[in-house]
Formats: structure tokens, sequence, C-alpha cells
């Protein structure tokens, strides 16, 4: 506005305070460059407040609009708030200059002779209205005005009348407002009742003496008429106003007024204890009744919070506080689902698993050494629980890994203790390493140091298999950065743990790799040797897995090359052979090899370093290498002879990647290359050299393979070559990185490899048209990519714990899908992509960051996938004519022609039906008369899985065959199947096994179909005919049943199955297909196999399957009978002469021997089918414990089953971190199956005191108190520490502490015992929270039911009154530390807004959690003090959004009065958008037609939030308001008649 335009400005000012339209005035609308200038020109022309918002709302949108043109992000604005800020300046600049030079009381009534001031008088009158109207229009930002008032009212002197004169008309105004927050009301109330003491009381005395207040005193209360005679008639209307305010609190928010603890002995604690007298006495025109009965109320609170809800304090035990703290880890890594997590959003996946194990919330500001003990214990569990052969799966290395590397970047900025002894020792590390030291390197050396396994008994599988895990775990760690090979070495040199004196002159004990032991080679030298009774492992491979091997390099071998016997018999040698022999291959390697790792006998250390490997994915890892070779076999040949034997092995494993022994896909040998013949003893030697290099040796190895199988593949796409690796390469080269230990390196291949896929099948199919004659790449990607989806499948839980590398495999897959759908867009092409479409379909519906990531791309497929592919089969009832001569040629030898080009030559026959039941039965049919081919019946099932693939009604048929076969007694099916195979003959067995296992490993068949339509009804048809003599006897049919699951429940890659898939994606599938089953299936086989082994035949009723809840429902009475047949048939051997019901016994201790089925009863107990009438109480005894212990605990449990006291302390004494599950499981199952039973429960207890008082008694010092924490192997030699958290699990009926508790001399026996143990707080707020979430957690479960018991509801709130006392009586505890505030803040509110604590149901316990929440949130934000400064203002903004986020849209009485703890809220302001009426929708989804009757009106549709700035009347155009929210609609305009001829008339001529 400059001065030319000054005119303009008073005639626009004048038309807007008039009657003109603003959509006039908006044309020339001023703007003014400062909003000072515009709120004086507003109170200058007393402009109407709601033309006055429309000023301001302009004015806002053009300074909006030029913001936007400078700066195109628009985050910042907030007109709310800037506006907010603008008019509370403009007030506070208006009232400082009104209180300037007015500091004495007479001068208020003196008339204003002052310009200046009457203006800001003024002015200040009129932006207090404008606040007022802009308040009320959802204009302002609500809390920000508020504070600021209540700020201003706090910054008021006592002794400035004039100040306050001026001031409290403004918060008259909004005293409503401010009691709306208990925060703000608190402050309010604490100024008002200072000036109302200093008015009535000290201003009395003062006025007549001096103006400056002196401290206050509490003087003896006068009556109110006394009061009002003290005050000046021209101060009574201030007075009345402040009285007001302190009223509307009590009444509106009498929480805060209750006594707090104040911050000096100086302060007072609450509001009411400055007031001259009572609230209800204040000399008010009119005290409202409820005003007393909220004054008691406020006495009652302010007593229990003077109190502290309780007046002692107590605390649990440090080392108590740790093995909490493990046990969460433990229990959070147990349950922790790797294979599939729907609820991930894009992160990282580790980041919820992060937080429970490292919770943040348990560190403690009081005792950093504490928490330092404690996380160390925690690391230390990570890494035992990483190698532990207690627990499953390769993937654990990887997420401990990846869970210390994000801990170390948590704590990266922190350097370590220097005072901690448990992380620097004197022996760790030399000094000068310090800095480029990891932050857990010092921790891990330590767990190397002491705890780590090593090589010493040969014979011990578990430890050679936990070697193995460590093998793998420091491979991630080294890989992820958190651990340093290098310093590693550095620190082993510097200690003197290797050097010359450790072999004393002679290394001829390490691992050399020569020439000389080449020559012995027993594979080709000495066909006869001996053969060990079970499998044993060599250089990390199982032997029949490198007769696997063997077998596999005999065939990139060339064709022309033959054999003689004796090498044959050993390469054709089966795992079958080295079962049944006695014979095992020689050792060449001496005697520092055995059970397939060298390093027996050694020391730790050398052994760590000979395996540990070092990525080798980049190229700087030469020196490192060298290091390793120098300290360990010195700068003699030796080394030389080593490095030339990796070396050597290396090479030829690349040659083999390289394509130099292959034949182009373009026909005949390379031009210009003359053919040269593999020697087949040269790869017997590499193999043989290859088992003997280390795992360090061996990563090398195969990461160089890798890289070289990767380079062919892409020079190949990209026309640099015509020769692709052979699929028995790749599969070999996968075996063996898979032997290696190399599982990270392995996932990344053949993601890499996926990732090619498209451009692979593309090249091929291009090549194709070029070289029509040669298809020998024709099924090149097919099967490549069977291949590699096989390893993704099986290693998916370790895929998935990197998300960039899992998209990547999940694009690579998805390009390979759409390229084989180019030649026909609008069909999928199933039988080609069917294993990659099935693995993208899991990942997409298992894991919530893919599924938002490919919500667009995979789309399309789901769909199609899970019609086609993933739903579920029935048996088909084929009985049609057989046609023995369909496809006879090809059954009869499956390996003449390539499966895939026979199915793509024969599919289209089977869509016949009678086509299909003749190949079904063909098939089966030489499978059983096989004579136990196994590699025909591979054959012949791999060949019948590519059917498959093309016909999908197959999975019918073969459900139908094994159907018929497992029911042959009864069958009426497949008749010429069973015409020719005898049920009963042992020698179908293990063929059907292997043929039936690939069809599932393959996708022909769900395990579950197979268990649901098969296996089920066999078991119930042998059980329910066992007591009927009348009924065909099924006793063959249910062996054979029990046999083929006996045989599928088998791990894959166990040592002990009696048959083996030979190709290893095979039994990766397979594997993968074991891990989907659902644990229902997996109990209803074992309890179908269970009572098949009953002995007691006695059965006197018929059970049924309900398979959808894998229940067998209808009770069957009988014993089991285990326990006496327990240590029967230790080992596989002939069971053809022992009963069905021994048999039966001894598959279900199979079963449940294995681990994976193990692993998922114990992650997943459901308990109601645990406790399925169907089994007796002896029978779910014997469930429990073949599922929860091995052999040898079997054993030793098996004499105690009727002395209940005695078998809990054996249970209890033999408890470890590893098997605390189990035993949780036991007990739970103990006391459910025995609700009624009272001598339980007492004897659960009196083991308890037993188990303590035999340990006490045995290591009475491991049990006293100290500051360090226990170490794991501690913690299992002493395990009273793992019985408290075992008994806290257990239902709380049983515990035996609830009466106890409830009583109040036992209240105060606990408090007077744990007097003085201030320093141990944190423990038992823990053991308190969570005896608070556990009570949350039962009173929810209790109340999900229709009925509810008001007797029990009043336990549970009296449990909770006890546990809340205990927690008020360590306040200053949780007030002191922000983390905890913030917790019991969030567990308080829980209580509240689940309905638990209510203020209709029981208001002193409601009072109590509130006032708790309202000191904790007070007490953030620096108490009572005037001068607070920012204090917590952080921690309290962090709280405020979790009880935000946690309330949401509730509504309650009790949670309307939770919210007044929140900042107030914006305004908000809806309009209700309507639609023409239609048919209405029932609760149903149904449509209710509405009677047409030709204007059927508007309906309510849906509602729209409005920012009220962007509503701006007088504009053409609103931006948010849209005229479709009510109804209108847009319409052509059509021309009147009168109007179209006129037009015509304008040109008609008269001619």
């Amino acid at each position: 506005i400059n001065p030319k335009f000054r005119g303009h400005l008073q005639s626009w000012f004048k038309d807007l305070i008039g009657v003109k339209s603003l959509m006039n005035l908006c044309r020339r609308f001023p703007v003014f460059s400062k909003k000072d200038d515009l709120f004086r020109t507003l109170a200058e022309y007393e402009v109407p407040m709601v033309r006055a918002t429309w000023v301001i709302k302009m004015t806002s949108a053009y300074h909006l609009t030029q913001t936007d043109a400078k700066i195109k992000k628009r985050a910042g604005n907030d007109p709310n708030l800037e506006w907010t800020q603008a008019i509370c300046k403009f007030l506070r600049e208006q009232l400082a200059k009104l209180n300037d030079g007015n500091n004495s009381p007479n001068t208020v009534l003196s008339p204003l002779n002052d310009i200046e001031t009457v203006c800001s008088v003024m002015n200040n009158q009129y932006i207090s209205c404008l606040a007022h109207h802009m308040y009320s229009e959802g204009l302002f930002d609500r809390h920000e005005f508020l504070s600021w008032l209540v700020e201003e009212f706090e910054c008021v002197p006592l002794y400035d009348e004039v100040a306050l004169s001026y001031f409290v008309p403004i918060l008259q105004g909004f005293i409503e407002e401010v009691a709306m927050n208990q925060l703000l009301a608190r402050r309010m109330s604490f100024a008002a009742a200072r000036h109302l003491n200093w008015l009535f009381l000290e201003g009395s005395n003062s006025r007549s003496q001096s103006n400056t207040p002196g401290t206050p005193q509490l003087i003896t209360r006068p009556t109110p008429p006394q009061l009002k005679q003290q005050c000046p008639d021209y101060l009574l209307s201030i007075a009345h106003t402040l009285g007001c305010a302190i009223q509307c609190t009590v009444i509106s928010c009498p929480g805060a007024l209750v006594w707090y603890q104040p911050v000096d002995a100086k302060s007072c604690g609450s509001p009411l204890d400055l007031l001259p007298c009572a609230s209800s006495d204040l000399p008010l025109p009119d005290v409202p009744k409820q005003d007393v009965d909220a004054e008691a109320e406020i006495i009652r609170r302010s007593r229990a919070s003077e109190m502290k809800w309780s007046t002692d304090k107590c605390q649990e035990s440090t080392a108590g506080h740790t093995i909490n703290r493990v046990l969460g880890a433990l229990e959070a890594l147990d349950k922790q689902h790797f294979e599939r997590r729907t609820t991930d959003s894009w992160c990282d996946p580790l980041d919820s698993l992060y937080h429970k194990i490292f919770d943040p919330g348990q560190e403690k500001d009081c005792d950093i050494q504490l928490t330092k003990s404690s996380e160390d214990a925690v690391v230390g569990l990570l890494c035992e629980w990483a190698i532990s052969p207690k627990r499953l799966g390769v993937h654990r290395a990887a997420v401990v890994a990846k869970l210390l590397d994000l801990r170390q970047q948590a704590e990266l900025p922190e350097p370590p203790m220097e005072n901690d002894t448990s992380l620097n020792t004197s022996e760790s590390m030399p000094p000068n390493l310090a800095s480029a030291t990891p932050y857990f390197q010092n921790l891990l050396f330590t767990f190397l140091d002491v705890q780590a396994p090593e090589l010493k008994n040969r014979d011990d599988f578990e430890e050679i298999q936990s070697f193995r895990n460590l093998v793998l775990l420091f491979s991630e760690l080294i890989e992820h950065d958190v651990f340093s090979h290098d310093i590693y070495m550095n620190t082993l040199i510097s200690r003197g743990e290797i050097s010359s004196d450790i072999f004393a002159g002679d290394i001829s004990s390490l691992p050399t790799y020569s020439s000389t032991s080449m020559d012995s080679d027993p594979l080709s030298n000495n066909p006869s040797f001996n053969r060990p009774k079970r499998v044993i492992s060599l250089g990390g491979m199982l032997w029949d897995q490198y007769q696997h091997l063997l077998f596999v390099y005999v065939l990139v071998c060339d064709d022309e090359m033959k054999v003689d016997d004796d090498d044959q018999r050993c390469v054709d040698a089966t795992p079958m052979d080295f079962l049944t022999t006695g014979k095992s291959p020689p050792n060449p390697d001496g005697n520092n090899i055995a059970g397939g790792v060298w390093g027996h006998g050694q020391p730790r250390h050398v052994q760590y370093l000979m395996h540990f490997p070092i990525p080798f994915q980049d190229d700087g890892i030469t020196q490192e290498w060298n290091q390793r070779l120098m300290v360990l076999y010195g700068a003699g040949r030796v080394k030389t002879d080593v490095k030339r034997a990796v070396r050597k092995v290396t090479r030829h494993l690349t040659k083999l990647m390289q394509c130099r022994r292959s034949i182009d896909d373009a026909g005949g040998v390379t031009p210009g290359r003359k053919a040269k013949k593999s020697n087949r003893s040269s790869h017997l030697e590499v193999l043989s050299r290859y088992r003997l290099l280390s795992y360090f040796d061996q990563h090398m190895a195969t990461s160089t393979a890798a890289k070289a199988l990767l380079t062919a593949i892409k020079n190949y796409i990209a026309g640099r070559s015509s020769q692709l690796p052979r699929l028995e390469v790749v599969q070999l080269l996968f075996d063996l990185m898979e032997d290696a230990l190399n599982v990270g390196g392995l996932v990344r291949t053949a993601v890499a490899v996926a990732a090619r896929l498209a451009d692979l099948a593309a090249e091929i199919e291009r090549r194709k048209k070029d070289f029509a004659a040669q298809m020998d790449y024709a099924w090149y990607a097919t099967e490549l990519s069977l291949a590699v989806v096989s390893v993704l499948r099986h290693y998916i839980s370790y895929l998935t714990l990197n998300a960039d590398i899992t998209i990547d495999a999940f694009e690579g897959l998805l390009n390979a899908v759409k390229q084989s759908c180019i030649p026909k867009p609008q069909r999928i092409a199933l039988h080609l992509i069917g294993d990659i479409l099935v693995f993208l379909y899991d990942l997409h519906t298992s894991f919530g960051y893919i599924r938002s990531q490919s919500a667009e791309s995979f789309s399309g497929y789901v769909s199609t996938v899970r019609q086609a592919l993933c739903s579920t089969k029935k048996p088909a009832t084929s009985n049609c004519r057989y046609d023995p001569n369909f496809l006879r040629e090809f059954i009869s030898n499956p390996s003449m022609e390539s499966p895939l080009t026979v199915a793509q030559r024969f599919s289209d026959c089977l869509q016949d039906v009678t086509a299909r039941y003749s190949f079904v039965c063909s098939a089966v049919i030489t499978v059983c008369n096989g004579h136990q081919d196994f590699e025909k019946v591979n054959a012949l099932a791999i060949l019948c899985s590519e059917m498959n693939a093309r016909c999908n009604e197959l999975s019918s048929e073969w459900l139908g065959v094994l159907k018929a076969l497992c029911f042959s007694s009864c069958a009426v099916n497949f008749n010429d199947v069973l015409l020719v195979v005898e049920a009963s003959d042992a020698q179908i067995r293990d063929p059907l096994s292997i043929f039936t296992a690939v069809l599932i490993a393959r996708g022909c068949l769900s395990l579950e179909d197979v268990i649901q339509h098969v296996a089920i009804p066999s078991l119930l048809a042998a059980c329910k005919n066992r007591t009927a003599p009348g009924l065909p006897n099924p006793d063959t049919s249910a062996r054979l049943t029990c046999h083929l699951l006996l045989q599928l429940f088998k791990s894959p890659s166990s040592n002990n199955s009696s048959f083996r898939l030979p190709f290893s994606s095979d039994r990766h599938l397979l594997a993968a297909a074991q891990q989907n089953i659902a644990v229902g299936a997996v109990l209803a086989v074992l309890k179908g196999v269970l009572k098949l082994g009953s002995i007691n035949y006695a059965l006197k009723h018929l059970a049924l399957v309900s398979y959808n809840h894998y229940r067998l429902v209808t009770p069957i009475t009988g014993d089991a009978g285990l326990s006496a047949t327990r240590n029967q048939f230790s080992h596989d051997h002939d069971l053809s002469g022992a009963s069905l019901s021994e048999f039966a016994k001894h598959a279900v201790r199979v079963i449940c021997s294995q681990q994976w089925v193990r692993e998922k009863c114990l992650k997943d107990p459901v308990m109601d089918l645990l406790m399925d009438q169907v089994l007796t109480r002896e029978q779910r005894q014997n469930l429990i414990q073949l599922i929860c212990y091995p052999q040898e605990d079997l054993q030793r449990l098996s004499g105690l089953s009727n002395d209940p006291r005695r078998y809990v302390v054996n249970v209890l004494s033999g408890m470890t971190r590893w098997t605390f599950r189990q035993c949780l499981l036991e007990l739970q199952v103990m006391l459910r199956q025995s609700p009624q039973e009272k001598s339980l429960p007492e004897h659960i207890a009196k083991a308890t005191i037993e188990v303590f008082q035999q340990q006490q008694q045995q290591n009475a010092e491991s049990t006293k108190e100290r500051k360090s924490s226990l170490t794991g192997p501690e913690l299992d030699r002493c395990n009273v520490w793992l019985v408290a958290p075992l008994v806290s699990k257990l239902p709380s009926q049983r515990q035996g502490g609830t009466s106890l508790l409830n009583l109040q001399p036992f209240l105060t026996l606990i408090l007077t015992c744990l007097k003085g143990q201030d320093e141990q707080r944190d423990s038992l707020l823990e053991s308190l929270q969570s005896q608070i979430v556990m009570l949350h957690t039962e009173w929810q479960e209790s109340h999900r039911g229709p009925c509810k018991d008001i007797s029990s509801q009043n336990c549970v709130h009296d449990a909770l009154e006890l546990r809340l006392s205990l927690v008020g009586g360590m306040f200053d505890t949780v007030m002191s530390n922000s983390q905890w505030t913030s917790d019991v803040v969030i567990m308080l509110m829980t209580l509240i807004l689940s309905g638990m604590v209510d203020v209709q149901t029981n208001i002193e316990l409601f009072d109590v959690v509130y006032d708790m929440i309202a000191v904790l949130l007070h007490h953030t934000l620096g108490g009572d003090a005037i001068n607070r400064g920012e204090g917590s203002k952080r921690e309290y903004i962090n709280i405020v959004k979790k009880m935000k986020k946690e309330i949401a849209d509730r509504q309650s009485e009790s949670i309307r009065r939770l919210r007044q703890l929140l900042p107030i809220t914006r305004a908000e302001v809806y309009v209700v958008c309507c639609e023409p009426a239609g048919p209405h929708m029932d609760v149903k989804g149904n449509k209710i037609p509405v009677p047409v009757d030709g204007n059927q009106g508007l309906q309510v549709a849906s509602k729209q939030k409005l920012n009220m700035w962007d509503v701006i009347e007088g504009l053409k155009h609103s931006a948010p308001l849209c005229l479709a929210w009510f109804g209108a609609k847009t319409t052509e305009r059509k021309p009147m008649f009168y109007e179209e001829q006129h037009s015509l008339l304008l040109h008609h001529q008269h001619s």
C-alpha cells in the first residue's frame, strides 16, 4: 500500500464496512505487506468480524500464491499457526503499551487523554474480539493460542492491577476452552489462585503501603462476606472472573487441581492451596452444587497422590533383569516367522524383531553398567542361538549378523567403555587396533575364546553341526562388517595363539592338499573299501552327496570315455549301499580330518582361522589370504603347495562354468578348435582335492566359479558366446556352494541368474529361429529356472532378510514369466513357468513389502495362479478302459528322451479322461513293479510331473490312485492298478514313496491334500475295522500309508533316509513343501498314527476327521502303549515282520524326531488341537513327550509317569534355555487336561520349591546376588533362574499367588522385605509391567464372550490396584527415566482404552490410573514451576503422538476425560455429501430396490473435510467446495424453440 493509493484504500474499506458485495470488492483487493498494518486498519475502520475474517483469508491466500511462485514446496505453510502467532504477537505488543507507565492501581479509572493509549485500547478490544471470532470459526491453532493466553496470564505481575484489568476480559472469553486441557487448566488455575490470594488477602494490606508483593502467607481464612469487604469494588469484577476460572476448572476438569509433588519446599502442590478459602466459598454470585462434590473428589485424589499410591520401595535382582532380557530375546527369535511376514512395510524386515530384542525401553539411565551387561548377555544369546543344533535353519546366521549390524549402527557414535572387562580384556586386542575395531569385535572375540564350540570328539554329530553353524555365523558377521577377520588374525599373532611352537616345528598336522594323498585315492584305485554303518560327512558333504557329485562329474566328461567295472561300481553306488553295508571310504589325509571337518585336536583358534571365510565378491582379498597362509603355513614350500592346490580346483570349476568341453547350440564343434577329450581321472582328482579344502578355500573356489557362471550367461545373452554351461554343471556348482556353507553366495548367485532368465530365454528363442535344426538349449531356461527357484524356495528365510535382493529376485522371475507369455499374451504358459508363478505367488501373499511393491505388476496373475496352481485338489474316482499301450515306450524307458519334449508332444492327448486314466495306471504299475530301480522311478516321476504341468487334471488322478492303494480293502476305483499291484508287497513302498515325493516337490500334489484325502481316511479305516472283525482287513493298506507318511515327513537331507531324491532341486522343493504345511495337518498325522499304534484294540467308537480343523472329532478310547516300546527300532531296518501297531509306533517316533516337525509344533502350539478329546490322557502325554524330548530324555522320564511331583521335578531340573518352551508346553498341557484336579498345581508348587532346594545345596554361590550377569552355560546349569519366568507364563489361576497377593498382610510383607533396595528398581518395574499386561490380556480374553463374571472382574481390579500401588511407590524412578515415563503412560492408557479401567465401573481405580498419567505428562513439561524452560518438551510430544494414535476416534466418558490430557485439536469442519437416491445395501451386501416414483431425491453418501482457510466468500469458484457434493449435476443447455426459429429467420430470403 503506497501513500498515493491511500484514497483508494479509504474508499475500499468504506465499501467493505458497507453493503457492497464481496465479489466486487475482491477485484481490487489491497494487499498489506505487514500483518500489524492490516490489524490496525481493521481496528481503525471497525470492520465487522465476518468481513474482517474475509480480508484475512484473502490476504493469506495472496501471500500463499506468492510463496508458491517462489518456492515450489508448500509443506511449511500453515495459515492456522501463522495467523495465530501474528495475532498473539500483536496483542502482546498492545498490552505492553497499555502497561507502560500504569503501575499504580489509582490510575485505572483516570481519564485516558493520550491518543496512543486510546488507539492501543481500541486495537486491543477489537483484535481480542477478532481473535475470539477466528477461534470459533476454526481459523486458529487452538492449542497454540490458548497456550499463549495462559503464558501471558502467568506473566501478569500480582501487583499490576492495570495489566490485570486489560488482560482478564480477554481471558474471560476462553475460560471454558482452557478447561478442555488439564495441563493448561492447571496453569491457569495456579495463576488465578495467586491473583485471588493477592486481591483478597495480601493486596488489601499492600495497597496502602507498597506495590511490591511479598511471599504468599496463608493467613486464617476469612468468611466469604469478609473477603468481599476486603476487595475494592473496582476489582470485584476481576475477582469474579478469576473465581469463575477456578470453579469452571473444578467442575469441568477436577484433575487439574489434584495435589502433585511440588518441585521445591516453597512451592504448592495444588492451586487450591493458594486460595484464601475453599473454591466453593469464593464470593461469587452463584456457586453450583456440583462444585462441593467435585471438591471432595479432588481432596480424595490429592491424598492418594500425596501418598504416591504407595509408601515403600521394592526391587528385583540384577541377574533376574538380565535373564528376563535373555529369555525375552530368545522368545522373540523362536516365535518370529522368517518364512512369512505379511505385515512388513517397505523397511528393514528385521526392524520389528530388532526392537523386541534391543528395546530402548530397557535402557536404564541409572545404571549404565547394568544395561551393558544385559546387552552383552543378549549378544551372547544371539550367537548361541545361531550355532545351536537345538534350533533349525541356516538363516539364523544372517539374522544375527543383521541384528548386530543394526545395533552397531545405533551405537556407533558411542565408543566402547574402557572399564568394561567383558569387552576389553588385556589379552583381547592390541591398542593400535582399537581405532578400526567394529563395535562388537572384542565381545565376539571373547565368545570365540570362551564359549564357541570346537572340534574335539570325532563321533559327536552335534559338535560337528555346531562347528559348521559357527563357520556360517562368522562368515555372515565378517560379511556385514560386524567382525573383522584381519583384526582377528592380528590379535591372534599379538597374543601368540598361532606360532611355530604350536606345531613343534611339524606342520604335517595341517591340511596341505599335497598330490601324494591323491595317489591313494580310493575312488580310482581301491574298489573295496571300508564303509561306515551310518553316513558320515566328508569335507562339509554327506557321503551320499559326495557320490552324487562323482556321478555329476562323470556326466560332464566326454560321452566316449569308458569306465572300468570297479570304478563304475564306485560311481553307481547308491545311498542304500552305504546304509546297509558296514563299509566306509578310507581317510587319506591322516588323523586330523574326521566327521568331514578338519581340525580335531587342534587349538580352537587354529580351527577358526583355518575355516572362517571372508567375502570374495571383491578382488581386494589377496593380501588377507596371503597373510592367513603365512600365519598357518609359514613362508616355505608348503604354503606354495596349498595355494597351487586351491587354484587348481578353482581353475577346474571355472573351466566347467566357461563351457570348455561343451558343444554350442548351433551344432558341431567350435570352429578352429580341436575337440579335446576330458580326463575322468582329473575330475576325480579335483573332487578329491576339493574334499580336502577348508571352508575358507571352498568359499574362494565356489565364489570364483559363480562369477564365471554369471559371466558365461551374460556373454551368451550379449552374443559373445555360443555356449552355455550344462545344467548338470550349474546344479553341481549350487551343490558345492551349499556344502561349502556359502549360503550367501548361493542365494546371490541364484538371484543374479533369475535376473537374467528373461533375457536368456529371449536369446535362446531368437537363436532357435536361426538354427532351427539344433535344439540343444530348447528347454535350458525352463530347467534352469527350476534349479533357481528350488534354491530360492529352500533359502526363502535367508533371501527375504534383504528386501532389495528379494525385490530383485521377484522382478527377475516376473520378467521371465512375462517373457514366456510373449508368443501367446492372452494365455499364461503354466507348463513352462508354473514353478516360478507359485513361488512369486507365495512371495506376494507372504511378505507385506513384496505385496506393496508388486501391487500392480503381479495383480493380473494372482487369480490365475490361485485357481490353477494353488487350489485344493480332490481325488478322482476313475474306472475307465485301460490302454496299457498308451505312451508305453516312454513309461518303460523315461530317460530315452527329454521329459519336456515328450510332455510337449503328447500332453494334448491327456485331455481325454481315458488317456489320463491309462497314463496314471501305467505309471503307477511301472513304479511298483520296477524292482526298486530308483533311478528309473525318479526319471518316470519327472516325466509325470512335466505331463501334470500341461494337464492339471492329472493331480486329481494321482490323488485317486494313491487313495486306492492306501485304501485297497475298500477301494472301488483304479481297479486295473489294484489287480496288478499288491498293497502288502513291501517292495513297492520305497519306489512309491520316491514317486510321490517327486510329485509333491514339483507341485503336482500338495502334501496337505495327500494327508487329507489319502492318509487320514486310511488310518481311520484301519482304526475302525480293527473293532469290526467282519470288515476287510485294512492292515496292509495302513502299513503302506504309514510307510508313505514316514518317508514324506523325513527331512530330505536327513542322513537316516532309506531313500534319497537324487537331485538337490527336488530335495529343496520337498523341504519347502514340508515347511509350508500347516501345523494342524502335522498334528492330524501324528494323532492318526498314534491311534493306530494303540495296544488296546477294543475301540468302541468310529472316529471321523474334520480336516478343516485338523481334528479327530469323535473320541476313541485306548492306550497308546508307547512307553514300553520306545527303545525298539532304534535304527531304520526291515520291519516286515513287525505288527502294524509296532510299525505305527516306530513311525510316529521317527516323525516326531524330525527337527522340522518339532520346530513347527513348538513354534505354533495349537492347544485346542493338542487337547483333542480323541486322545486319551496317556496318549496325549506320550505325544507331547515325543514332540518335546529326544530319546535319551524319554528314557529318563519313562518311569516317572505315575508320580506327578517327581516328574515335574525332573522336567524342571533338566530345563535349559533351549528346552524352556518344551517344558512350558508340557506343563500347560498337564494343567489343561486336568482343570478340576487341584493336586496338580500343588505338585507343581512343591516341585518348584524342591528344585530350588536341590540347587541351593549343590551350589549355594550360584544363586547369590552379583553384579555381573550369568553366562549362557551358567544359566543352563543354574536353571532356577528359569523357574520364575516359566511359572509366570502358566495360567494365572495356577501360579498360586493370586490369593496371597490380594491380602494386605502379604503386601506389607513384600514391602517390608524389600526396603532399602532402591538401586534395583528397574527390574521390579519390568516385572510389574509384565504382570499388568498379563492381567490386561486375561481380562480381554474373559470379556470376549457374551457372559461377564462380575466377581472375576472385581478380583482382576483388586489385583491391578495392588500392582499399581507398587508402581506408585517407585514413581520417582519412573519420572527420572524418559523411556519408563513413556512406557508407563502407554500401558496405563491401554487399560482405559480397553475398558478394563472405566469411570462407570470403578471410579476410584480410574482416578488412580488417570492421575498417574497426568502426573507423568505434567512432569515431562517441567512441573508447576513458572520458569519451566523447554524441559522435556520433545519427550512430551512423542508421548502425545503415541496417545493420539491409540485413542484415534474412540468415544466414551473415560476417553473424553483422557483427551483432556492431550493438546486441544484444531476445529474440523465437515460437509455432508449427497448423491441421487438409489438401491440400498443390506448388511449382507444385497441391493434393496427403491420404488420408482419419478423423484427419488438424494441420499447421504459421505462426508468431506474442509479447511476453512480455503473457503473464501466472494470468489466465483471456491476451491474446496464442489456443487456435486450437494447433488448438483451439469446438464447441456438446449435452445428454446423460438430461439431456433429466430436463428433461421435471420438468414431467410424470400426468393
